[in-house]
């Protein structure tokens, strides 16, 4: 049947990204988001003009907002995740001869002391960043897993050097690995990561990190309070749950899936009233042939089995057909799915299962009538 055909790659479809968005609502991001608010302070230039400037200010804010009642701890940071596009850099690795001369990318983030602790992000190897890290010692990094693993393959990155942007100084010396993190996607893999303290690279805009033991957003009023006790002309740029960060990115999956997911049940609807349809049909046009049948000693289960068996071969026609339309279909959703194969089996034999489940009942009914069909008024039909 024609609405089979075409029902079963849309089920199919629709199959795949509801089980694409279930492995992506359990994806690990590599930190604890519950529990942590994200609120973004952007320090006007033209007020805020030097990095001191910046280094005091969010200094003198953390440790208010470290005080504030429900609050458990806190950090501040640039390229926290989720909170905007990723920032990439170029880097060098001076004495590791499979990289020397090598120049390729890494996304930064720059953070305080106590980011890592936190945001709940393990330290591998070596040291998370310290009060000693300032703007006069030695440059240093960290790096996460998939960075060391890249570059460093087996061997420990602390204790290396990395030349990271285009500026001839000291190099960063790796003093730590922490676990991977996603930073802007669900989907994707972890990118390679230098972590910078951000008392050695301040920026004029941070986003800072502040785990609760309330409800993060019950707090936002406090933070605004102490921002305006430091600057009373300055807002706070965005203030968000971290978790609501995170689940955003899970909307255009969403809604691709809400959509497909409802034309999809227009087509399941429609399959089964075209089937029930065409079944009734029958059923009226051979009312006689029934009565016959009935008369001469037809049981009705045999003219229900008769029935079901005209409208079950029906639709393994429908489905067969429907099959080769979505293998055909399918591998071109392949960019859109997480961890499911666009031959999904479970999928494959789900969605035919179901769609013969909406055509045995769409049948049943027809088929039941037709049972119970009187042969005295069937003969009498015309």
């Amino acid at each position: 049947m024609a609405e089979i055909a075409l029902a079963l790659p849309l089920l199919t479809a629709a199959g795949l990204l509801i089980r694409s968005l279930v492995h992506l609502q359990h994806v690990d991001p590599g930190y604890r988001t519950s529990g942590v608010l994200a609120a973004t302070i952007n320090l006007p230039r033209s007020t805020y003009r030097t990095p001191d400037q910046w280094k005091a200010f969010n200094s003198e804010l953390l440790r208010r907002v470290s005080a504030l009642p429900g609050v458990e701890s806190a950090a501040y940071g640039v390229g926290v995740p989720f909170t905007g596009p990723p920032v990439s850099a170029p880097f060098t690795i001076p004495d590791r001869p499979s990289a020397r001369g090598e120049r390729t990318t890494a996304d930064l983030v720059e953070a305080s002391v106590d980011y890592f602790r936190v945001m709940g992000v393990p330290i591998v190897r070596g040291r998370g960043f310290a009060d000693t890290d300032t703007g006069t010692s030695r440059p240093v990094a960290i790096v996460n897993t998939t960075f060391a693993r890249r570059f460093f393959g087996d061997a420990d990155p602390v204790g290396h050097d990395v030349r990271a942007g285009q500026s001839p100084g000291t190099p960063l010396r790796i003093v730590g690995v922490v676990a991977d993190t996603l930073q802007s996607s669900l989907s994707g893999a972890p990118p390679p990561l230098l972590y910078l303290p951000y008392a050695q690279r301040p920026f004029f805009a941070t986003t800072f990190v502040i785990r609760t033991r309330v409800v993060p957003m019950s707090i936002v009023r406090a933070l605004q309070a102490q921002v305006s006790a430091l600057d009373p002309s300055l807002p706070i740029f965005a203030a968000e749950p971290l978790a609501a960060l995170v689940e955003r990115s899970l909307a255009p999956p969403g809604h691709r899936t809400i959509v497909l997911g409802f034309l999809s049940a227009i087509a399941l609807l429609l399959t089964a009233v075209g089937i029930y349809g065409l079944l009734a049909y029958t059923v009226a046009q051979r009312t006689q042939e029934i009565g016959v049948r009935l008369a001469i000693g037809a049981e009705p289960r045999q003219v229900l089995r008769l029935v079901l068996g005209r409208g079950l071969r029906l639709t393994a026609i429908g489905i067969a057909l429907g099959f080769l339309l979505s293998s055909g279909v399918t591998p071109l959703m392949t960019a859109l799915l997480f961890n499911v194969s666009a031959a999904d089996p479970v999928t494959f034999a789900s969605v035919p299962a179901l769609l013969a489940i909406v055509s045995l009942a769409a049948c049943y009914l027809p088929a039941r009538r037709a049972a119970r069909v009187d042969p005295i008024v069937a003969l009498r039909f015309e």
